[in-house]
């Protein structure tokens, strides 16, 4: 389901009683002062989002089906904690618990709440998981923290580790030094490396006890330049977002399922590091940067080693910040990229400096092309709305027509 706002949730929860044997239910976001109570007698999953607006939770309304044995809670805003916990105490079917800080939040309970909370109430309990983001706390109170989930209960009888990495995000002073505390492996399909993201951590998993903590990991954000250390061991990487110095070489153990390649503005690899990647990711089919990176890269469209793989591999093309003038192609530019990417490529996203004999060239040249998607400069926009129509599109005897393009 989407968002419920108050018009759409009264409606779909009183038809909700009627869904005898609804066993998962997933909804976006519950925003309203007043939830409607319901029986599912055999749902087993249920998740949910919910705006700023809890009033339903804090008047002790969120009442969950009993017989619940997965539930995975989402916060986006900072909310008390306590609230929810407090909500939990009669799921005694329970078999896995996700909580889940989106944003900068509150300090994570006491692991002793938790703990008192799992004993008393979850019998069944197999899965705890959790993540969360808050600002900074002294050493000595974070080390209290850790320690608080550091017991017999936690290290011997369920074996859950949990790992608190203390870093500076760049590009947010605003809250300064954060940590993010979470269960290991690392639960989220995410990471962003910061600055210091590895250099301060505080765990209660024994250096004897190895985990492979990133297996988790789909998608790494470099926004700073690290080496990999042993806890990537297991790693394997489907999108790698590159803001900052990457140098490949440290990283191909880690980058044999790459799928997908996005150098950001900040984003900077070598000639010499992008030919180790292609020659080692043999799953790569998408690639997304500037036009400005893709010629230096390319050794200005002349270097034959790096062209071939590029030419074998993409079937995603996006060349971004095409709103500078100084990323939008010329006709030269246009026909160096095509003579690369026309025989596999089947999505193009780029900038043209005028739509003169270019737009047209494109349809014809690119053979495998399924999306086309053209910004053009702001003072070339005006003579579009004449010469792009469906009729010209037709006539350029490309697969594109009324069933399946639309000019904006």
């Amino acid at each position: 389901m989407g968002q419920l706002n108050d018009r759409t949730q009264q409606l779909f929860f009183s038809l909700l009683p009627s869904l005898t044997n609804l066993i998962s239910l997933s909804i976006d976001s519950l925003c309203g002062k007043d939830i409607l109570p319901f029986d599912l007698p055999k749902l087993q999953k249920l998740i949910f989002g919910s705006c700023e607006n809890i009033d339903w939770i804090k008047k002790n309304k969120l009442i969950w089906p009993l017989i619940i044995k997965n539930l995975k809670i989402v916060f986006l805003v900072d909310t008390d904690y306590s609230l929810i916990l407090d909500s939990l105490v009669h799921l005694s079917q329970l078999i896995t618990l996700e909580i889940y800080e989106m944003r900068v939040g509150k300090v994570p309970l006491n692991g002793q709440r938790w703990e008192d909370l799992i004993r008393s109430s979850f019998p069944l309990l197999k899965t705890f998981k959790f993540y969360f983001i808050f600002r900074s706390l002294t050493s000595q109170e974070l080390k209290r923290l850790v320690a608080s989930y550091s017991t017999p209960f936690y290290i011997k009888e369920k074996q859950w580790f949990v790992y608190c990495n203390i870093f500076a995000n760049s590009k947010n002073n605003r809250y300064g030094k954060l940590s993010i505390f979470y269960t290991l492996p690392y639960p989220m399909k995410t990471l962003t490396i910061y600055k210091n993201s590895f250099k301060k951590t505080i765990s209660n998993l024994s250096i004897n006890n190895h985990l492979n903590i990133y297996t988790n990991i789909k998608t790494l954000i470099f926004e700073n330049y690290i080496k990999p250390n042993h806890d990537f061991n297991k790693t394997k990487i489907i999108n790698l977002v590159i803001n900052t110095q990457f140098e490949s070489i440290y990283w191909l153990h880690a980058l044999t399922k790459l799928e997908q390649l996005h150098i950001d503005h900040f984003g900077f690899i070598s000639m010499e590091q992008f030919q180790i990647l292609l020659d080692n990711t043999p799953y790569l089919y998408s690639l997304s940067l500037r036009k400005s990176q893709l010629i230096k890269l390319t050794d200005n469209w002349n270097d034959v080693h790096i062209c071939n793989h590029l030419s074998q591999k993409i079937r995603v093309l996006k060349l971004h910040s095409y709103k500078n003038p100084l990323e939008c192609l010329n006709r030269h530019e246009l026909e160096r990229i095509l003579s690369i990417f026309e025989t596999k490529c089947e999505y193009l996203s780029l900038g043209l400096q005028t739509t003169t004999n270019t737009i047209d060239y494109t349809l014809s040249r690119m053979s495998a092309l399924n999306y086309l998607h053209i910004f053009v400069r702001e003072k070339f926009r005006l003579p579009i709305t004449k010469t792009l129509t469906m009729e010209w599109l037709e006539k350029q005897q490309a697969q594109f027509n009324n069933s399946n393009c639309i000019i904006i």
